[in-house]
């Protein structure tokens, strides 16, 4: 009895890791609600969007796994004919996509996600970014619930235009 004891411990420790979630399982992986959300800021003001020769992706306000933003990442390559990057606006200053002169990035955009909210199990509201200019920007609040599996925009709404 004790050794089927020590064995159903050490196969539920194998089975079940250390108890540590690393973003795989799919209750705590929030890539496709994140592309649905970064998908809503695209569609959103088309006119921002020309020319798409770059889309970047400003992470630094989400808790993202390696492994999350990948996901993300290779989406966007899939769909879009552009580069797909991961840098935040001082960045693309730094590395020349950033026009001085103009105060714009002229050959593509910066999307962000400021803030998540969980509302209630399978459903957030993210405030998002996409910014080409000073004068060429928007800030929305976008609610993404799973339906089915799928995560789907259910409600989307201007915060702020410049």
């Amino acid at each position: 009895m004790k050794k089927l004891f020590m064995f159903i411990t050490v196969l539920g420790i194998l089975l079940g890791g250390c108890g540590t979630d690393h973003g795989g399982s799919p209750e705590s992986d929030l890539s496709g609600m994140y592309i649905s959300a970064f998908e809503e800021l695209i569609q959103q003001d088309s006119g921002l969007n020309y020319p798409m020769n770059f889309i970047s992706f400003d992470f630094t306000e989400l808790e993202l796994s390696q492994a999350e933003k990948e996901r993300i990442m290779d989406y966007f390559e899939a769909e879009y004919e552009a580069e797909i990057m991961e840098k935040d606006l001082e960045q693309l200053q730094d590395e020349g996509y950033f026009n001085k002169e103009k105060l714009m990035l002229e050959e593509g955009f910066l999307l962000s996600i400021k803030k998540v909210e969980k509302l209630s199990k399978g459903h957030y509201k993210v405030e998002g970014e996409k910014y080409r200019s000073g004068l060429g920007a928007i800030g929305l609040a976008i609610e993404v619930q799973k339906n089915n599996g799928s995560w789907e925009v259910s409600d989307s709404t201007y915060l702020w235009i410049s």
